[in-house]
């Protein structure tokens, strides 16, 4: 009987250290949700990247092609065309909003788990408890 007590702790410190990996470990559920959502915030900064590269790129195209857009953009920064009289207006800026969003940075979390040592010490206190308590059953019935 005594040796049954004894397989039946390993095999409980066996079943909890599976469980445990399984749905909390490095590699197990919990982290891989967790990663799934950092995927998730990763393809957003894409497509929120791809959106800004579009913009700057007919930007850029427009800026390239359209003589109209080139002398427009050039009054801004304060330059001007041959003949063109200035009159100053105090307190008006020239340059207005020539900055382009150029993205944010994402930084990924790292994801939430369990270390494999601290799997192994609840796994083996576990097994631990459960051979005790069928040890002191054991140790009960045989005295009655």
């Amino acid at each position: 009987m005594k040796a049954t007590n004894f397989l039946i702790g390993l095999w409980a410190v066996i079943a909890v250290y599976t469980f445990l990996s399984f749905f909390y470990g490095p590699a197990g559920l919990s982290a891989y949700g967790q990663l799934l959502v950092e995927r998730e915030g990763q393809l957003n900064n894409i497509a929120g990247l791809n959106a800004i590269n579009d913009e700057l790129e007919r930007s850029r195209n427009s800026l390239l092609f359209d003589r109209d857009t080139i002398l427009a953009h050039a009054r801004r920064l304060g330059f001007g065309e041959e003949g063109d009289r200035y009159i100053r207006i105090v307190g008006h800026r020239l340059v207005t909003n020539l900055v382009n969003a150029e993205g944010a940075v994402f930084y990924a979390a790292a994801p939430d788990f369990l270390a494999d040592r601290v799997i192994k010490a609840i796994s083996l206190c576990i097994g631990l408890i459960v051979a005790a308590i069928l040890f002191a059953f054991d140790f009960i019935n045989s005295k009655t």
